[in-house]
């Protein structure tokens, strides 16, 4: 409460008091009387913030979108509507604090160039602080969840060696696992050498008379950094056509598909998890200054320019005017009685 009282005097020199001389406000933490100058401060840096926190909410938005067409679609491709959790939970309370500030924005215009009394704008203004600071209770809750979830991998695995049994029989997925594996340069789960447990092609294509290799891999392994030809036939077998050696040339990509999207989950979970941080921190701030700003409209329900002061107050529950400085500033004193007439 002292930051937030010495953050005020930097702003405008706000006289603060203990008690307020006009207004009955229990448990008022901080209670400051203020100049107009002082309010016309708070409602400029509000708008400036509100503008801040509107660009950054399309921002996350928009970068949702480009998470949910990159990332989530490797995670759709071999787990289906996983891959619409993340950016789900970085799209919605970014678009809910998007509207929660544009009707802010257009409640405090409002009560700005009004030059009546507004009590409902007042009530509006009020009712939106507290959705305001449920939504931040609930993007605090939403953040552990990215974490939780982003930390959570084993359904990718299990989604990668169901689809890679599912190879041979079904086109779809071949499809699938086949653009997972070019595009990610990864092979298998969590190793090329999965597929060689997998029947992963159709037998009948096999030439009579042939030996049948265990050691092979989809087209779809091979590594696009290596120069050589491609072997993804006979793989732990030194040839002497191509001049292979498995233990030197290797041709097909070595990492699992597996730890590649388990890290870039990892990498776009914490990013979420930043980016949401940062949009509640922004809209506490706003919720401080419509706030004050709320409060300061209260009193008369308008502002009425330099003509008087203005009390605000953060915490506190209203109860009433301060009846003592009311009859002091309202009543005039008492006239002494008149003496008596003597010669009566």
């Amino acid at each position: 409460m002292l930051s937030l009282a010495f953050f005020l005097r930097l702003l405008g020199d706000p006289k603060v008091k203990k008690k307020s001389s006009r207004l009955n406000i229990k448990f008022a933490k901080p209670i400051l009387e203020v100049s107009y100058d002082f309010i016309n401060i708070m409602i400029w840096t509000f708008f400036l913030i509100a503008a801040i926190d509107i660009f950054y909410a399309l921002k996350l938005m928009h970068n949702a979108a480009y998470i949910r067409s990159h990332v989530g679609y490797y995670i759709e491709l071999i787990s289906k509507k996983d891959g619409n959790v993340l950016p789900l939970l970085q799209a919605m309370p970014s678009l809910v604090f998007f509207l929660i500030d544009i009707f802010s924005l257009y409640l405090v215009v409002k009560v700005t160039i009004s030059k009546e009394k507004q009590p409902k704008l007042n009530w509006l203004l009020y009712f939106t602080i507290l959705f305001n600071l449920v939504m931040v209770a609930i993007g605090l809750i939403l953040v552990i969840v990215v974490l939780v979830h982003s930390s959570s991998h084993e359904s990718l695995h299990d989604g990668i060696k169901n689809a890679m049994s599912e190879y041979s029989t079904n086109e779809k997925i071949k499809y699938r696992i086949d653009k997972l594996q070019i595009e990610l340069q990864c092979c298998g789960s969590k190793k090329y050498d999965e597929w060689y447990e997998i029947q992963w092609y159709d037998e009948s294509l096999n030439a009579k008379g042939t030996k049948e290799s265990k050691s092979q891999t989809p087209f779809s392994c091979c590594s696009m950094t290596v120069l050589a030809p491609c072997i993804h036939y006979d793989i732990e077998e030194t040839g002497t056509v191509y001049k292979y050696t498995p233990e030197y040339n290797l041709s097909i990509s070595t990492v699992g598909c597996y730890e590649t999207l388990k890290k870039r989950k990892q990498k776009v979970g914490w990013g979420i998890t930043g980016k949401l941080l940062l949009i509640l921190f922004l809209q506490i701030l706003l919720t401080i200054l419509i706030r004050l700003i709320q409060t300061g409209h209260f009193e008369k329900m308008k502002f009425e320019g330099r003509s008087r002061t203005y009390i605000i107050w953060l915490f506190g529950l209203y109860t009433g005017r301060n009846q003592r400085r009311s009859k002091e500033t309202s009543e005039p004193p008492l006239l002494p009685p008149e003496p008596e007439d003597e010669s009566q």
